[in-house]
């Protein structure tokens, strides 16, 4: 482990899911320009595909990020598969945090909110401290906390309607949590709401654009509320980043440097959205009747550890589509280097599912 004036360490702990990995890769870059260590812990093959993914800066200018591995297997879309991945990032992460305490003053984690679990093991040790990071934004979160609490006092048939001032009311338009979420999620919501082994809070925002919520926040949790984002770099290309060789001769890219200014949409819903074929058809044919040129990124979900391979799912389009629409569209099954293909010029519009970190 790399020295440093401060004597600290930053350990890493993401949900293992690519809209929650890259945020907190984006902040141990931040955290590791200071001279402090970072070691970020995840499934293996999940670590690998975010080395092979990262963009907007080079991984080897940041020597003091360390990546651990964690377990030789897929973490798959069933509980059981959850439960003995969190048994085990539990284990590994007492030994790890144990083994920096031994030559760190403080030893601070930031973990996803939705693994809060798997740090109380480290609550014994007396140099750790942990802080929450919510990988969505201050409102969502918010939102999320007001509307359980909501329900709570009102089931206990409290008439204290704002939650002795905690919360200020929210428009009676927004989807209620109930129509959004099963029972399970509601009951988590409810212990990250109520958690305590917390030193303080981390939104990938900033109060220009947030600070309503991140202080109403701040007020319910009694523990400081940090929006320390955006955490993507500002500028992809400068001293510090060269785009790989890969990057600059994607199709997507060299396509792009033929088209004029603003003259193509980015289409991509983020790397957990799947549509039914139906929704596939109606929006192949949208983008046809549009006469726009696009880049559409079309595949499954990312799952089972396979989000950098080309062993997708062949996702029907309308006949003879691609043929149409090959002058002025690209349909990328495959990895397509999303943050370069956002900064380039000639891209003039986003259409996407709102991820807050699909940028």
């Amino acid at each position: 482990m790399a020295a440093n004036s401060y004597n600290i360490a930053v350990v890493m702990v993401p949900f293992p899911e690519y809209g929650h990995l890259t945020p907190l890769l984006h902040l141990s870059r931040l955290i590791s320009s200071y001279d402090i260590p970072v070691h970020y812990v995840s499934v293996g093959a999940r670590n690998q595909e975010l080395k092979l993914r990262l963009q907007g800066w080079n991984l080897d200018q940041f020597p003091n990020i360390q990546f651990h591995d964690i377990g030789n297997f897929e973490v798959e879309e069933d509980n059981l598969s959850y439960v003995a991945f969190f048994d085990l990032l539990g284990e590994s992460l007492c030994e790890i945090c144990r083994t920096i305490s031994r030559t760190c003053r403080r030893v601070v984690i930031i973990h996803d909110s939705l693994v809060l679990q798997v740090v109380q093991g480290v609550n014994s040790i007396p140099n750790v401290e942990a802080y929450i990071f919510h990988a969505i934004s201050a409102f969502a979160v918010y939102s999320l906390i007001h509307q359980i609490s909501t329900d709570d006092n009102n089931n206990n048939n409290n008439n204290n309607n704002d939650m002795n001032g905690l919360f200020f009311p929210l428009q009676a338009h927004i989807p209620s949590i109930q129509s959004c979420y099963p029972q399970e999620m509601l009951e988590f919501m409810k212990i990250m709401r109520d958690w305590t082994f917390k030193s303080g809070e981390i939104f990938n925002t900033c109060r220009d654009i947030e600070g309503l919520y991140l202080d109403a926040l701040a007020k319910q949790s009694e523990k400081p509320v940090w929006g320390l984002g955006p955490f993507n770099p500002v500028h992809i290309h400068n001293e510090e980043y060269s785009a790989s060789p890969r990057i600059l001769s994607h199709r997507c890219i060299e396509w792009l440097d033929k088209q004029p200014k603003n003259s193509v949409i980015y289409v991509s819903f983020g790397t957990a959205s799947t549509f039914s074929p139906e929704q596939i058809i109606e929006l192949a044919l949208g983008l046809e009747r549009s006469e726009q040129k696009f880049i559409w990124v079309l595949r499954e979900a990312d799952k089972k550890g396979k989000c950098f391979t080309t062993d997708v799912p062949k996702i029907e389009l309308p006949t003879g589509f691609e043929e149409r629409v090959a002058e002025r569209g690209i349909i990328a099954r495959d990895f397509v280097p999303q943050m370069e293909i956002l900064a380039h010029p000639s891209t003039g519009g986003y259409l996407f599912h709102s991820g807050w970190n699909s940028s």
